[in-house]
């Protein structure tokens, strides 16, 4: 009997996850009707002239602009990937994690701390600084620099 109702469990989460991504596509539908609508043009004509000018379509582009403000929360406000990916719409974190290696050609989490470790690096770096790498190193290091 557990079995069973395990089962349907599954069955009932697979059809809530499907309703849900049916309304957000049909949310996606809606706000392509209105830009085609304010742009006086039909959704198929709108999507050929975003192609043209961006090179992408248009779920391509929602697709960039997600990974990216996920990216931008992960690096600023500290989010693990799951919390980004869910904050910016995605449903599942593998499908995110999958999409975001393809983009930016890292796993999230290694592609923050290369950003994080490049970022020291070069505000170390900067001009106007009064103390080098080399010497941050030695201090770090407990010897002193000649």
């Amino acid at each position: 009997m557990a079995r069973r109702s395990a089962f349907a469990d599954r069955i009932a989460a697979n059809r809530s996850l499907r309703l849900r991504g049916y309304a957000r596509t049909t949310r996606n539908l809606c706000v392509w009707n209105k830009l085609a609508t304010i742009a006086g043009m039909g959704r198929s004509t709108l999507h050929h002239h975003f192609r043209a000018l961006t090179a992408m379509s248009p779920l391509q582009f929602q697709k960039q602009l997600r990974l990216r403000a996920a990216r931008q929360r992960m690096l600023v406000d500290g989010l693990d990937a799951a919390s980004a990916a869910f904050e910016v719409g995605y449903e599942s974190a593998s499908q995110f994690n999958r999409e975001y290696r393809r983009f930016f050609g890292k796993p999230p989490m290694r592609d923050i701390q290369a950003l994080r470790l490049a970022n020291e690096a070069s505000s170390l770096m900067a001009p106007g600084k009064d103390r080098t790498l080399k010497s941050k190193r030695s201090a770090a290091n407990g010897t002193r620099q000649s």
